[in-house]
């Protein structure tokens, strides 16, 4: 469980360091300023207790990373961690995974 708390404490780190500062296209703002955005994290965290089968802990942590200009191009970027604990087979091996998503719209 300590393994994962600090991998989660360094991917939440990354992911709120990376810039996030796209420039805004509107007819109001000049082409030089910029708009700060703010960085939307999705994160939830779950518990599944069965009496004499153990307890499943679980987590999932989602957030955008980049969006382009014209945002029609998006990276998404997400964490995960399960494990069981206890019941008749023991605590199990934790199961971490990770994804990057590149997403382009072509018909904005």
């Amino acid at each position: 469980m300590r393994n994962f708390l600090l991998i989660l404490a360094i991917v939440v780190t990354v992911v709120c360091a990376l810039p996030f500062d796209p420039i805004v296209s509107d007819s109001l703002l000049s082409t030089n300023e910029r708009t700060r955005h703010a960085r939307q994290l999705d994160f939830s965290f779950g518990a599944d207790h069965e009496r004499d089968q153990g307890t499943d802990i679980f987590a999932d942590l989602k957030a955008q990373l980049w969006e382009s200009v014209d945002r029609k191009t998006r990276v998404e970027g997400g964490a995960t961690y399960n494990q069981h604990f206890g019941g008749f087979s023991g605590d199990g091996n934790p199961k971490i995974g990770g994804v990057i998503r590149v997403h382009h719209d072509y018909k904005k």
